[in-house]
């Protein structure tokens, strides 16, 4: 018996299961289904929404990997490792009053806000409120929901904005613009707001 023969992703056959936060899904969905294709062509891909049930069903290797922005109370029996650092923006409507080419943490607490549901994450309060409340700032979050397509939809046709993440990808048509939000590496109770990870179990 061979034992030293090396893994082989293209000999991988089944179905892989992948939760990956409502921050992100939508915009990397493309891209994260053929990269895995192109090392894996004969398996089934499944990209699931992040839910509350996650952490569990990646345990119990329901679900083989996860991907999502830190999570300080994450399960010990998961390993994270790190993949990317994100850039975040705030979008909003073409015709909005805010014209500079960036927003400050200031400039946003001047507006209503959309923003994202994202179980583990801030199901309760989001981060825009946290911050804000750390540097002596109202927030009005006016609309939250678990659908960035929601969120977008309402910001093209309010004058609220919608911070999230740079891997969304704008049509120009849809009557949307970014800018971006200046943060200074913010960390909120422990946890890095821009960093992404993958989530799994590791191997004995």
């Amino acid at each position: 018996v061979n034992a030293s023969k090396e893994f082989d992703p293209s000999e991988l056959t089944g179905t892989i299961k992948i939760a990956v936060t409502p921050f992100l899904l939508s915009f990397i969905a493309t891209d994260l289904f053929k990269a895995i294709r192109k090392e894996a062509p004969n398996i089934q891909i499944q990209l699931l929404n992040w839910s509350k049930s996650t952490f569990q069903d990646l345990i119990n290797d329901d679900i083989q990997l996860g991907v999502h922005y830190d999570i300080a109370h994450a399960p010990k029996e998961l390993i994270q490792k790190y993949l990317v650092t994100d850039q975040y923006y705030v979008y909003m409507n073409r015709e909005h009053p805010f014209s500079s080419e960036v927003m400050s943490i200031n400039d946003s607490s001047e507006f209503e806000f959309a923003t994202v549901i994202a179980a583990d994450w801030n199901s309760n309060i989001s981060f825009v409120e946290k911050i804000l409340k750390l540097r002596g700032l109202q927030s009005n979050i006016t609309f939250r929901s678990e659908l960035p397509s929601v969120l977008l939809d309402i910001v093209a046709n309010t004058e609220m904005i919608y911070p999230s993440s740079g891997f969304l990808k704008i049509d120009e048509h849809t009557g949307i613009r970014r800018v971006p939000v200046l943060l200074d590496n913010e960390i909120i109770n422990g946890t890095n707001i821009d960093k992404i990870f993958i989530f799994g179990i590791g191997s004995n």
